[in-house]
């Protein structure tokens, strides 16, 4: 396997913001927000911000606009991720080894601009990416493969030349259906998910480089795998 782009996602596999996403949201629906569990968070991962918080408007009997639930969602949330976001583990080494060795990168997210660049600049990958595409533009989202298919026109690629790289199963099911190949680091929350469809699954971003044979000595001079 010798991708020409290597496509990752944010949550869940560069930064661990799933529990402030949670966060994010319960603030942004003020005193109704214990009403929003990590269960219903879960439930609504990998939707849009503004699909989410027009539910949840209706279902918590809100006198507020989506938008403006929406734009605090996405405040609250850029701003716990510079306090508080945590790289996973091989973030930023990882991405920029990759880089280094010739593989150009591309970053896939349902997450707003301002989330992405809060994000970028916590894991110290402001600079990382050849091509990002974010939640405003993304028609579709997974196990839809829009996303993915749009990030590879953007680099000018041909699915079959990318590997995304994915922490969920709707996540491999997109690249499936993109026609691209798949690494899936599931970490704790899809530890119990099937990702018998996916190339390679693997414990943590750590693992990519030499399960494609680009590992080499460079990433033991950048820093010591914890």
């Amino acid at each position: 396997m010798t991708p020409t782009a290597i496509l990752f996602d944010l949550d869940g596999v560069l930064v661990d913001s799933a529990l402030l996403r949670l966060r994010a949201t319960q603030l942004a629906l003020g005193a109704k927000g214990p009403s929003y569990t990590p269960t219903d968070s879960q439930a609504f991962a990998d939707a849009m911000d503004a699909d989410v918080l027009r539910v949840l408007r209706i279902l918590l009997d809100l006198d507020v606009p989506t938008a403006t639930l929406v734009d605090a969602a996405r405040a609250h949330l850029a701003r716990l991720i510079r306090e508080e976001g945590q790289p996973f583990p091989g973030v930023p080494v990882i991405p920029r080894h990759l880089r280094r060795y010739g593989a150009r990168l591309g970053l896939v997210t349902t997450a707003a601009r301002p989330v992405v660049r809060a994000a970028m600049e916590t894991t110290g990958m402001v600079d990382a990416f050849d091509a990002i595409l974010s939640g405003e533009e993304i028609p579709r989202v997974k196990p839809a493969p829009d996303a993915l298919l749009m990030i590879a026109r953007r680099l000018g690629l041909p699915p079959e030349d990318c590997l995304a790289v994915e922490h969920s199963r709707s996540g491999v099911r997109a690249a499936r259906a993109a026609g691209m190949s798949v690494a899936a680091v599931p970490g704790r929350a899809g530890e119990h998910e099937d990702f018998g469809a996916a190339d390679l699954v693997l414990p943590s971003l750590w693992a990519l480089p030499q399960a494609l044979g680009w590992h080499g000595d460079s990433i033991e001079r950048m820093v010591e795998e914890p």
